[in-house]
């Protein structure tokens, strides 16, 4: 979870354990009376729809579901796009939100979607692993498994090695240390791959920074090449992620 100051404000907590409690009410504040924060996003995400739209045919019917609709971004172009998309968010103010817009969505964490066994074509996850207890960990990706259908893709990011000692603040009501935008799990290419493995074989990983190529200005289109190519090489200055991409077998 990221701050207003933020390159990268997501989507929302994915398991109900203690600790992500908190997270929701942060969330809840971001995504229904301080969504323009997530404008930053949208190259992310516009990478993210492109892979839905390789997979799920529009005619089809398909069921995509997104994890953290944050400012229902992805919602809105799927649907411009004629897809049939699902949210799911632990804030039932943000579901309500988005059901006010027209949006089919349900409050749940990704340890217990609310979806038939083999339903969903498609699962989005883009910045919500990170925030995922250890402890749930397995059990968010075997229920990512148990709601794709056969040959349903899993596809989303994290980013990339992430020192979270360098993100941890101090409450100044409470004094309780914690990760300011939630994160508890740091990825590095190699770990996110064999977590993966339990949801499909052979897992795409790969490193990469979400640039706007829209920029007009030389000197616009300079920095993102510069930032393509950081991130690329994973160097921290960049906010690299890690995209994936699993097939369930």
């Amino acid at each position: 979870m990221e701050m207003l100051v933020t390159e990268d404000p997501s989507g929302s907590p994915a398991h109900g354990a203690d600790t992500s409690a908190d997270q929701t009410i942060i969330w809840r504040h971001f995504q229904t009376h301080a969504a323009g924060v997530f404008h930053r996003n949208r190259p992310r995400l516009d990478a993210q729809i492109a892979y839905v739209l390789k997979h799920c045919r529009r005619d089809s019917g398909a069921c995509v579901v997104n994890v953290g609709p944050g400012n229902g971004y992805l919602e809105d172009r799927c649907r411009e796009l004629g897809l049939r998309v699902i949210s799911i968010d632990p804030d039932t103010r943000t579901v309500e939100a988005m059901q006010a817009r027209g949006h089919v969505a349900h409050a749940a964490y990704l340890d217990a979607l609310p979806l038939p066994d083999a339903s969903v074509q498609c699962l989005v996850a883009s910045e919500v692993l990170e925030h995922i207890p250890e402890a749930a960990l397995a059990g968010s990706l075997a229920e990512v498994r148990r709601v794709l259908a056969p040959g349903g893709m899993f596809v989303g990011t994290v980013p990339h090695a992430e020192r979270l000692e360098d993100n941890q603040v101090v409450c100044p009501h409470c004094a309780e240390l914690f990760h300011r935008w939630g994160h508890q799990q740091s990825f590095t290419p190699q770990r996110l791959r064999g977590l993966l493995l339990a949801v499909g074989p052979s897992p795409r990983v790969v490193v990469r920074g979400f640039v706007d190529w829209r920029r007009r200005s030389p000197a616009g289109l300079f920095k993102s090449l510069v930032r393509a190519v950081a991130a690329r090489l994973g160097w921290g200055i960049a906010s690299p992620n890690i995209q994936f991409r699993v097939t369930r077998g």
